[in-house]
């Protein structure tokens, strides 16, 4: 899949509107924003990501925005883990940077 380059304006915009919507999970955005800025976040489909583990080096979770093999996620489906916050976070930016991209070539 080619790589998606986005603005870090970009990415603080849509990082501050996940903060806004979600304020009290704001240590898993926050944890999703340094896994985006470490490189770990690696697009694999259109909505399918690969996220690198924090802890074990070597280990990659599968990612969608509506699900994640981690350990978290397994434990506490009704919540989103940092790696699709990390997933969903980097989608919109990526689709934020397409639609400016569009409107500033018309």
């Amino acid at each position: 899949m080619a790589q998606t380059i986005v603005s870090v304006a970009a990415l603080q915009a849509t990082i501050a509107r996940a903060l806004h919507n979600a304020p009290a999970d704001r240590a898993r955005i926050e944890r999703a924003a340094t896994l985006i800025a470490l490189g770990h976040v690696q697009q694999t489909a259109a909505d399918e990501f690969t996220c690198e583990s924090q802890r074990t080096l070597g280990v990659h979770y599968v990612v969608t925005p509506d699900g994640c093999s981690c350990v978290d996620a397994q434990r506490r489906p009704e919540q989103r883990c940092k790696h699709q916050y990390a997933a969903r976070i980097a989608l919109a930016a990526a689709r934020a940077a397409v639609c400016v991209r569009i409107s500033r070539a018309a």
